[in-house]
């Protein structure tokens, strides 16, 4: 079967033509993992777990209206590298403080914090915007509904004392910042957004 018949088969099932795409990279990508000698080395998780136990009632983990980026990364056995799509820093961020914004001070994911700080200064404004828009704005499960409850949380969950010890002594940290310093420097991104 070629890709367009595949394609047209999910077409059949239900699934829009992005989706179907998508649908078949993914399984194609499974499939040559599966077969590969990094089988026993790899974890799948997230959406795609779930789409394949619930038999495909809880659909993967949908991309947004988001264009993706190619990125190069360095590979250790080949000067060429592999070129590949990943999420923006925009997207990377803005996951990242709906993580923050659900979970609060009873968050663990402390290197989260760090990733949020390093890409401060380094977005496209009105990507960051669409981004936060499409994943907590328009989330019905998200309490925030503008920039200014995002702001009141966050100055909540970083005045916890508790919770900035944990972050600051966390083994996930990867930079030497001090966490006051990380903690401003959010805020004020966030703040002046």
């Amino acid at each position: 079967m070629n890709l367009s018949e595949m394609i047209e088969k999910m077409q059949q099932e239900g699934y829009k033509s992005d989706a179907a795409e998508a649908r078949i990279c993914q399984d194609i990508v499974l499939k040559a993992i599966s077969e590969s000698p990094l089988s026993d080395n790899v974890t799948i998780k997230g959406g795609v777990v779930m789409r394949s136990i619930t038999n495909d009632i809880r659909r993967a983990t949908q991309d947004m209206d988001i264009e993706q980026e190619e990125y190069c990364f360095d590979i250790a056995f080949d000067d060429k590298g592999a070129s590949l799509l990943i999420n923006t820093r925009e997207q990377m961020f803005t996951e990242k403080l709906r993580s923050l914004l659900k979970f609060g001070t009873f968050s663990t994911r402390y290197k989260d914090i760090y990733d949020m700080y390093y890409q401060c200064g380094k977005m496209n404004e009105s990507k960051l915007f669409q981004c936060i828009k499409i994943l907590i704005f328009d989330d019905p499960g998200m309490k925030e509904n503008n920039m200014s409850d995002i702001v009141n949380r966050i100055e909540k969950v970083f005045t916890d004392t508790s919770f900035k010890n944990k972050v600051d002594k966390s083994d996930k940290r990867w930079l030497d910042d001090d966490i006051s310093v990380v903690f401003e420097t959010i805020l004020k991104f966030i703040c002046e957004f």
